[in-house]
């Protein structure tokens, strides 16, 4: 008599078994165990894109455009449970090693280009240079800036070899706490998330109250022609509520573009300031309120150390 099929899945051996995704903050998973399985995602990735390469052919202006305003939708065709036959990744189950590694990345669905400008948008050391180097000095303000550009620099080459070397589709990482908890431990990771959640507040009300003022100065009109303005808190909660709309927005792939408008709107900023300031003085009624009447109007002078 034939054994019961329900039963053959059990049978298999053990290379059969779908390797799913796991949350990696255990304390029973070994660093080792961290390592082995980045590796292997690793090569799977290279082997996805190497296929990736080769079936999308070489890129002009024409695909390249098109890539980019596409829905994001999938390609692939579906494939049914009775077509799923047990191999060394596939189990008569219906859930293959292949989906669940799709579904593992299926939230990392942003291009490279989309993180560089998520990560540029919340550059703020621009709009602050005048102020660094009227404080410091030409000479001191040009060595500081290069100093952090390289500890900046360098610190994203270590995340992204962290990353690279410990996330994988059994055990993603999600948060910076990731990486210090496969590292360090609990007690770092908490530590991170602590510290990582009161910059994130701070860099928001730097945000608020940046962009706050700047409606403000909007709003009073050349040379104080509207008088006071709109109210200051009233200018807040319009920048918190353009926050909240575009805070809806989930995937990181659509925001990007956002991200990407932002980014040329600060450089065209920028250079508007840089226009501006040739025939316009500063605004010496907001430095006064805020530092002092010595910060009023004056002749320009400039130092190569640091200001007496």
């Amino acid at each position: 008599a034939e054994g019961d099929p329900r039963l053959s899945v059990a049978e298999k051996p053990a290379q059969d078994v779908v390797h799913q995704p796991i949350h990696g903050n255990d304390s029973t998973i070994t660093f080792e165990e961290f390592i082995y399985w980045a590796e292997r995602t690793r090569a799977d990735e290279a082997l996805a894109n190497k296929a990736l390469l080769d079936k999308r052919g070489p890129r002009n202006v024409k695909n390249t455009l098109r890539s980019r305003f596409s829905k994001g939708h999938q390609t692939d065709p579906a494939t049914s449970v009775a077509d799923v036959y047990s191999s060394d990744e596939e189990i008569i189950t219906g859930i293959s090693e292949k989906e669940w590694k799709q579904a593992s990345r299926a939230i990392r669905t942003a291009s490279w280009g989309s993180i560089f400008y998520l990560i540029t948008t919340d550059v703020l050391g621009p709009f602050s240079t005048p102020w660094a180097f009227a404080q410091m000095g030409y000479g001191p303000g040009v060595a500081l800036y290069t100093v952090f550009g390289a500890m900046a620099g360098y610190s994203g080459w270590i995340i992204w070899k962290a990353f690279l070397g410990l996330d994988s589709d059994r055990y993603p990482m999600h948060t910076y706490g990731d990486i210090y908890f496969r590292i360090f431990g609990r007690i770092p990771q908490t530590f991170l998330n602590i510290m990582l959640g009161l910059q994130l507040l701070l860099s928001v009300c730097s945000l608020i109250l940046s962009n706050g003022q700047s409606i403000s100065q909007i709003s009073q009109g050349n040379n104080g022609s509207n008088g006071n303005g709109i109210c200051f808190v009233a200018c807040l909660i319009i920048f918190m509520a353009a926050g909240f709309i575009l805070g809806q927005i989930r995937t990181l792939q659509r925001f990007g573009w956002i991200a990407n408008f932002a980014v040329w709107i600060n450089v065209a900023i920028i250079f508007i300031c840089v226009g501006v300031v040739v025939h316009y003085p500063p605004n010496f009624k907001a430095t006064q309120a805020s530092f002092g009447d010595n910060f009023g109007p004056g002749p320009i002078r400039t130092f190569a150390g640091t200001p007496p």
